[in-house]
């Protein structure tokens, strides 16, 4: 089973509509879509997988960086809003 979108106007539409109604945070840097902004469900995780193998996701090294300091955080706060638009 394929996730792959090839319409790029339907996945601009899921990035809008993720960005703005789910309120995904996204990148400041890259534009794309924070990967632990994601809500905690089914249809989350689900559109999480999607983004993840459309390209959606932001993998540039703000995301490295806020991956580094939230495993270096003890009590899981963050304010990423330094590296992404929440």
């Amino acid at each position: 089973m394929s996730l792959k979108i090839e319409d790029t106007r339907v996945k601009e539409k899921l990035f809008n509509v993720l960005k703005e109604y789910c309120r995904v945070p996204f990148c400041k840097s890259c534009g794309k879509l924070f990967k632990f902004g994601f809500p905690n469900s089914h249809e989350g995780m689900v559109d999480f997988l999607i983004c993840e193998e459309n390209g959606l996701t932001c993998d540039c090294p703000n995301f490295k960086l806020v991956e580094n300091l939230y495993k270096q955080k003890e009590d899981g706060l963050l304010d990423i809003s330094k590296f992404y638009h929440v």
